[in-house]
């Protein structure tokens, strides 16, 4: 349990500094949301159903990719062809990696989670502040997940270059290694 509160704790302090990379798209995703929200009141009730339905999708869609990642980040080096800066440089990047991709796996989360909690409250026929509430929250998790997204596959280019490096700098001693004998 101890290591699990460690963990978060280094989450905490990894993303002070982008504090505003987090809350700006949220915000925006949440006025977004309160703007929108008023003309699904009026709406068809399966056109609504079917906007949350493809945001659950597109949540449970971002999650499973996220966690897939989050399962190979850092599998792809041998370290034993580094040196103890490199292992250390590519510790803590490997680490802020796992903690921004853990920020949006909890983002896809979320907004899944939302998008389930807003059908419910729209079938039981919930006030309309009930579901301003949610849907903002519901909108600023959409939009964090959006942007978040777009780093994805900066991530995965990363983790293949290390890979690919890794792999040409043991090409690179075995053919060296093969003209000294």
């Amino acid at each position: 349990m101890q290591a699990a509160w460690s963990t978060l704790a280094a989450m905490h302090a990894a993303h002070r500094g982008p504090f505003v990379a987090l809350w700006l798209p949220f915000l925006i995703g949440a006025v977004i949301a309160a703007l929108v929200v008023p003309l699904l009141d009026g709406a068809d009730p399966t056109a609504a159903m079917s906007i949350m339905g493809a945001l659950v999708a597109f949540g449970g869609l971002l999650v499973g990719f996220v966690v897939t990642l989050m399962l190979f980040t850092g599998h792809s080096i041998d370290f034993e062809t580094l040196t103890y800066e490199q292992v250390d440089a590519y510790t803590r990047r490997i680490k802020y990696l796992l903690v921004s991709q853990a920020v949006t796996l909890l983002s896809a989360l979320m907004l899944a989670v939302l998008a389930v909690v807003w059908m419910t409250l729209y079938a039981i026929g919930a006030s309309l502040a009930a579901m301003y509430g949610v849907g903002a929250a519901l909108g600023g998790f959409g939009m964090l997940c959006l942007v978040r997204m777009v780093w994805l596959p900066v991530q995965v280019f990363e983790l293949h270059e290390a890979g690919l490096e890794g792999a040409r700098k043991r090409a690179e001693q075995r053919t060296n290694d093969r003209y000294r004998h």
